[in-house]
């Protein structure tokens, strides 16, 4: 262990917390996560969660009835389950999100982004298969259009989460600005009743 380490450790030890000032920060952290839906919003949550389901029961049933033979079968089956797994994960997330009522934003969102990401690097694998499967078998006309489909989910799917590091910097920023503005105002209180 080095000296830096066990100062800093000495020095986090040293440091008094005030109760009251923890609970401030706390209280104020989750009115900071926590967003409360409208109406409209928790509808739209709800919706989304069955559309969630009926995609992820869509695609289970085809990948258990898939009518592919061939050396691709196992890929097909296994594309469709992946789809059926983020299907019933966004169901669950989503549900989750409209029976609360709320969204925590640090959480919630960052799950979101990842949901969509994983789509998107699916959609992308699937369109770059699919245009192959065009050159090996076929003509290769569509082969272009559906690996230039894919490349637009997949960088859809990288805004998004690019996005997502975006609001999570700024909830962070938020989170420091509001710790240091309560060590200001503890600072304030200990030097008025001094003066007082």
């Amino acid at each position: 262990m080095k000296a830096h380490d066990r100062f800093a450790d000495r020095l986090i030890a040293a440091e008094h917390i005030d109760t009251k000032r923890k609970e401030r920060y706390e209280m104020g952290m989750r009115q900071l996560l926590n967003q409360t839906l409208t109406p409209a919003k928790r509808i739209a949550y709800a919706f989304g969660a069955i559309v969630g389901l009926a995609f992820a029961v869509n695609s289970a049933v085809l990948a258990a009835t898939l009518h592919i033979t061939g050396e691709y079968a196992a890929w097909g089956r296994a594309v469709f389950g992946v789809f059926a797994v983020l299907g019933a994960v966004w169901a669950v997330l989503a549900g989750r999100i409209a029976i609360r009522g709320t969204v925590n934003l640090r959480k919630d969102r960052a799950a979101i982004a990842r949901l969509v990401w994983g789509l998107s690097l699916l959609i992308f694998i699937v369109a770059l298969l699919v245009g192959g499967l065009g050159l090996r078998y076929g003509s290769g006309r569509w082969s272009v259009f559906t690996a230039v489909i894919g490349l637009a989910y997949l960088i859809s799917g990288a805004l998004f989460m690019v996005r997502n590091l975006v609001q999570q910097s700024e909830l962070k920023i938020c989170e420091k600005l509001l710790d240091i503005e309560l060590r200001v105002a503890e600072l304030d209180e200990r030097l008025g009743g001094r003066s007082a």
